[in-house]
């Protein structure tokens, strides 16, 4: 695919797919963007048919222009990419006198297998090879030839789908995305305190998320959602060159379905996604939140097998919720001064289940243990914020082995008004991290991943502004995991839009060393970012413009 997106809004790029005539094991796509101008950071949806395969965003340009791509292990939808495909990429832009930046993308896919040279067989408790048939969760619209994700909450995003009755295991994959209204969920207030500060409207619906899956009306399984900050997020400044985590492959949340099959083969079964929150009532999102599903299939090798089973048990406890609020007023009272709120969740989950096979009976497992604590002051009427999340947990399936993750996150922000001239300056500070073993959500391949990232960043309007960040990330797995590499770290360094460190490390030896300065354009003057017709507090994610 080569495309540019201009005005996109409603007009994805259709094409047909056909699969390479050669034989392959392993499949990568590799996105390219160019874009040159003013722009807001977009999100991109590839599918093919009805499938969502690929979610992304874009880096917000400059007036010089820039470039970067993406790179994604894609083995994983192999029964789609064994076929020809509708594809469709979505990538809604305007483009205006203010917003001139276009987009032009390029997706290319690489199919190969790799060598022989280290060990093929699967480490011990390892999943399956690719899944023998892909199911979609969506609003089905490609024969429209248009993205298949609903809208949160102006859609019901429910699909029935009946599964091949030789099913043996099934995973449901989710892509949840908060965006508009929702883009910064995790700074949000009860909706009791919106009008904490009379002159600063805050967001409501608390700052707790949960992406619910539904088969026919019961819970199959949950996630709550990582923190993804796009490239215009928070301070723009935080994000040149360096992107927030995850900006580049927005996070997929697996789900192990199989010991629900003895319930639902044979007939047609409703898949559905909800988000929720922690006021009252749950469904209380604003606009808007993108979703949509996929199913992964692996069937008996019969393909005549009718499979059978049973659900032995079934724990599934609601969300426990503790919250503290705290209001203090200047001393004549009449106005608020600051607001703290606190909030802890807890959930656990769990199903066991028999399923036959033409092997014999497989025990069939799916658990689930989650945590969150989120603290939230603002305070000068709203115009200063500190927010400190956590979010972890831990998940069981009997083929994948177990998983861990924890994700802590760290966003200060104040900005300053001068109303004589006009403008208003923004100061922000951002400290985040992954954690994860096991098969990730933010990071897919198994095996052990850490990186943290850290940032400072300031800016003033007309004027431009400066930023400091820095990432290291570490990945440590087995050879047979990743063709060869053991072990992957990095460590980059940039300043005022310029990588000023960049150090890299496979199986323990480096192999990158010290660049210096990398010169870029810098971020004073012609910045590029684009401040017209947005306030203040839509452009930190506090409220409506």
């Amino acid at each position: 695919m080569e495309h540019e997106f201009g005005w996109s809004y409603g007009k994805p790029f259709v094409g047909n797919y056909a699969p390479p005539k050669c034989r392959w094991t392993h499949v990568l796509f590799n996105l390219t963007m160019t874009s040159k101008g003013r722009q807001f950071d977009r999100l991109a949806m590839l599918f093919l048919g009805d499938v969502e395969v690929f979610r992304t965003s874009t880096a917000e340009p400059t007036q010089a222009g820039i470039i970067f791509n993406y790179m994604k292990d894609m083995t994983a939808y192999t029964a789609l990419l064994s076929q020809p495909q509708k594809l469709i990429f979505d990538l809604g832009n305007l483009v205006d006198s203010t917003y001139t930046g276009t987009f032009t993308a390029t997706l290319t896919a690489t199919f190969y297998t790799p060598p022989t040279t280290y060990p093929t067989r699967p480490p011990h408790n390892s999943p399956p090879g690719p899944a023998t048939h892909i199911l979609p969760i969506s609003s089905l619209s490609s024969t429209a030839n248009q993205p298949s994700h609903f809208l949160l909450p102006r859609d019901r995003a429910s699909t029935r789908l009946t599964l091949p009755p030789n099913t043996i295991r099934a995973t449901v994959s989710l892509s949840a995305s908060g965006n508009a209204d929702e883009e910064f969920w995790y700074t949000n207030v009860p909706t009791a305190y919106t009008h904490t500060f009379p002159a600063t409207p805050l967001p409501g619906a608390s700052p707790f998320r949960e992406v619910q899956l539904l088969i026919n009306g019961d819970i199959a399984g949950v996630a709550w959602p990582f923190a993804v900050i796009y490239t215009g997020g928070i301070n723009p400044a935080l994000w040149r060159p360096i992107v927030g985590i995850a900006a580049y492959d927005v996070p997929e949340y697996s789900i192990d379905i199989t010991p629900f099959l003895p319930l639902i083969l044979g007939s047609p079964a409703t898949f559905e996604i909800r988000v929720v929150t922690a006021d009252d009532p749950a469904e209380s999102i604003a606009n808007d939140w993108i979703v949509s599903g996929r199913v992964f299939v692996w069937t008996d090798p019969k393909e005549d097998w009718i499979t059978t089973g049973a659900l032995h048990t079934k724990s599934l406890d609601a969300t426990a919720f503790t919250a503290i609020t705290r209001l203090t007023a200047e001393d004549d009272g009449a106005v608020n001064k600051t607001l703290y709120h606190r909030i802890t969740a807890q959930r656990a989950l769990s199903f066991t289940a028999t399923i036959n096979t033409s092997a014999g009976p497989r025990a069939a497992a799916w658990s689930q243990g989650l945590s969150y604590v989120n603290t939230n002051r603002l305070s000068a009427g709203g115009a200063t914020q500190e927010v400190e999340q956590v979010t972890q947990g831990s998940a069981a399936g009997a083929a994948g082995g177990a998983s861990t993750f924890r994700w802590p996150l760290s966003v200060n922000t104040t900005f300053l008004v001068d109303a004589e001239r006009g403008n208003f300056t923004i100061w922000a500070g951002v400290e985040r991290g992954v954690e994860e073993r096991g098969e990730g959500a933010v990071f897919r391949r198994r095996g052990s991943m850490e990186t943290a990232q850290s940032g400072a960043a300031m800016w003033r309007s007309g004027k431009g502004g400066w930023g400091v960040t820095e990432q290291e990330m570490v990945w440590t797995g087995t050879p047979g995991d990743a063709e060869g590499v053991g072990g992957y770290g990095r460590r980059v360094k940039a300043e005022e839009g310029q990588v000023v460190r960049d150090w890299e490390w496979v199986n323990g030896r480096r192999v990158l060393g010290d660049l210096g300065v990398v010169k870029g354009e810098g971020l004073g003057g012609e910045m590029g970012f684009v401040d017209e017709g947005r306030s203040v507090r839509s452009f930190l994610g506090r409220g409506p413009g």
